[in-house]
């Protein structure tokens, strides 16, 4: 790898230290030159924080533009040496919008837009360009289209700027006001992100082999430990095949465990063995709904209390519970039931489940069809908790959108945020069926899902 081609997000540039001295021998350590591409989107919003960012932000829009003004004056290039390593950084043209890829990317995201227009160079010079990149979004597109991507170890040494001495002289009454207020909370969304997709299949990638990856997964089923084995049982309870043997109760006869290993051999071979467009047909009902996860935590010094979580569908789908789905999922996953004797010492009392403490959870006190009310009583500081509920958009091509509203006793004011999502359909590979499977199990009736999970996790990757 003496040559890397490099496309830089604009979050690189303005939140990883003065970019001429990111560490790129650590980056690509075989490298003995790399080509920092900026893209004209990259260009465009490094013109903006030049103009209207402060701080931090300012320093590094300003460090930019100096590298900008010295490539200006070579044809838009601008080469020195780091540690021995190359680095050569090159301004791109702006593409014409209809020469990127309008199926693989949503052009009017802006992180999108970046990656489309590197993926279009990436093709203009037939070599591999490597997305670095510090925000999941772009990194998720850039690996989705196939593309590698990057996230460097964040550059902190630079980031405390000089204070001036009205700043300092605010900085000290605020530890004032802090000591005379005491510990406080601090209740606040946690990583909400206000633009999401729900992405669906819509076919299988090329590459991807499904009926291998069916046959895999009927492999994995034998090694889930879904089911004991007929020695396990046999060894357990023991054999008697005497006259009295089925009428004591107390041991299993061969009859029966023979009847158990042929239904465990038929369920093995059938539970997997469909076609592949009953793979995708099955992906797809189960992609009819989706999950919406809201987290809240506390980044305060003292406990929150009367936490409340207000969900508000505002456009075109419905609240549902994930049991309302799980007749059209039946994937016939329920291994046979394992033979027992009619008395025996291990057939040990069913106790129920322990109580659980709910008073620091997210507790559902009123739905609709339209609206969710989560509530908890307290949430001690630096924990979080997690809501998630099931929505069902009512025209699969359209986008949804989703008030949240969180209000807590020591928040002044409600915290309102509005997210969209928008559905996507992709070719899936190996990868995201997982994911998706993952995902989407909630759907699932309970005792298959348990079945499905377990066999994911003992699926042998592909060769």
């Amino acid at each position: 790898m003496s040559k890397v081609y490099v496309g830089v997000d604009t979050n690189i540039l303005c939140n990883f230290g003065h970019i001429e001295r990111l560490s790129w021998k650590k980056l690509f350590p075989e490298a003995t030159s790399v080509h920092v591409l900026i893209s004209a989107k990259v260009q465009a919003e490094m013109d903006v924080h030049k103009d209207k960012a402060s701080g931090y932000v300012l320093k590094r829009a300003r460090e930019y533009q100096g590298i900008l003004r010295k490539a200006e004056e070579q044809d838009y290039s601008y080469s020195f040496d780091n540690s021995g390593v190359n680095i050569n950084f090159v301004f791109l043209d702006r593409p014409r919008t209809h020469e990127l890829d309008h199926q693989r990317f949503e052009l009017e995201h802006d992180d999108e837009r970046i990656v489309a227009e590197y993926f279009h160079e990436q093709k203009r010079r037939s070599v591999e360009i490597l997305i670095l990149a510090n925000d999941a979004r772009p990194i998720r597109v850039a690996r989705q289209a196939g593309m590698v991507a990057i996230r460097p170890n964040r550059w902190d040494a630079d980031r405390v700027e000089p204070e001036d001495e009205k700043l300092k002289e605010l900085r000290e009454r605020n530890r004032e006001l802090e000591r005379l207020l005491g510990a406080r909370p601090k209740t606040q969304l946690a990583d909400f992100a206000v633009e999401r997709q729900n992405i669906k299949p819509l076919d299988f990638s090329r590459n991807f082999d499904v009926a291998k990856y069916l046959a895999r997964l009927g492999e994995a089923l034998k090694n889930a430990g879904v089911a004991p084995s007929p020695e396990a049982l046999a060894d357990k309870y023991g054999l008697d095949d005497g006259y009295f043997g089925e009428l004591n109760g107390r041991h299993l006869t061969s009859g029966r465990i023979y009847e158990y290993e042929s239904d465990l051999e038929n369920y093995y071979y059938s539970a997997f063995a469909f076609e592949v467009p009953e793979l995708l047909r099955r992906l797809q009902v189960l992609g009819s709904a989706f999950v919406f996860d809201v987290e809240v935590e506390n980044v305060g010094e003292a406990p929150e209390e009367m936490l409340s979580l207000e969900l508000k569908i505002l456009q075109n789908a419905v609240f549902i519970n994930s049991e309302e789905l799980e007749p059209f999922n039946d994937w016939g996953l329920i291994p046979p039931t394992a033979p027992a004797p009619r008395y025996s010492i291990f057939n040990e009392a069913k106790f129920p489940d322990s109580v659980e403490d709910t008073d620091h959870e997210f507790i559902l006190v009123n739905d609709s069809e339209v609206t969710e009310t989560h509530r908890c009583r307290s949430m001690l500081h630096g924990h979080k908790s997690k809501v998630e509920c099931y929505i069902r958009p009512l025209y699969p091509k359209e986008p949804v959108s989703v008030l949240v509203t969180l209000r807590a006793k020591n928040l002044v004011e409600p915290i309102y945020r509005k997210a969209v999502i928008r559905p996507r359909s992709a070719n899936f590979d190996e990868e995201l069926v997982d994911a998706f499977l993952v995902r989407q199990s909630v759907f699932i009736p309970e005792e298959q899902r348990d079945v499905l999970l377990a066999v994911l996790k003992k699926k042998p990757s592909a060769t």
